[in-house]
C-alpha cells in the first residue's frame, strides 16, 4: 500500500515538471504573445493594426442624417479604408465604440464592403445606424464585433 504522502510528493513534482518548458521560455526572454483581438484604443484619424487588419491615417469620426417614419435622425459615421495584412482573403469585421469616462456612448460596427486577399486595400462600411451620436467622447476603441 502506498502512503498518501508519497503520492502527494509525486503530484508536486509532476506540477513542476510541467512548469518547467514555461519557465524555461520566460527566461530566456521569449516575447509575450499578445491578443490580436483584445480592444485597442485608437485615436481618430490616426493609423493602427487590429487583427491583422490595417486602417491607414486619415480615417474620419462624422455624422450620417437618415429619414426615418418621416423623422431625421442622425447616427454616428466612421468613414476608413482597411488594408488586409494576414495571408489569406477574408472580410474585416470590427466596431468602434466612442467611450466618456469609463461608458460606452455609441458603438459603430464595422465590416469590409468585400472580402479582401492579402495586402488588398477595401473601403470599410460603418454607419452606425440606430445609435446615439457620441457628444463628449474622450476615447476610441476597436473591438470584435458584440451582440447587442
Amino acid at each position: 500500500m502506498r502512503s498518501t504522502r508519497s503520492t502527494g510528493t509525486r503530484l508536486r513534482a509532476a506540477a513542476l515538471l510541467a512548469l518547467v518548458p514555461a519557465l524555461a521560455l520566460g527566461a530566456c526572454g521569449g516575447e509575450e504573445e499578445t491578443d490580436p483581438r483584445a480592444p485597442l484604443t485608437v485615436e481618430v484619424g490616426e493609423e493602427f493594426t487590429w487583427d491583422g487588419w490595417t486602417v491607414p491615417a486619415g480615417w474620419e469620426y462624422d455624422t450620417i442624417t437618415e429619414q426615418v417614419a418621416m423623422e431625421e435622425q442622425e447616427h454616428p459615421l466612421v468613414r476608413a479604408r482597411v488594408v488586409n495584412e494576414d495571408d489569406e482573403a477574408r472580410s474585416a469585421l470590427l466596431e468602434f465604440v466612442f467611450v466618456a469616462e469609463g461608458d460606452a456612448l455609441a458603438t459603430v460596427k464595422c465590416n469590409s464592403t468585400s472580402e479582401l486577399g492579402p495586402d488588398e486595400e477595401g473601403d470599410l462600411f460603418c454607419p452606425g445606424f440606430g445609435q446615439p451620436v457620441p457628444e463628449g467622447y474622450d476615447q476610441v476603441v476597436v473591438q470584435p464585433v458584440t451582440r447587442s
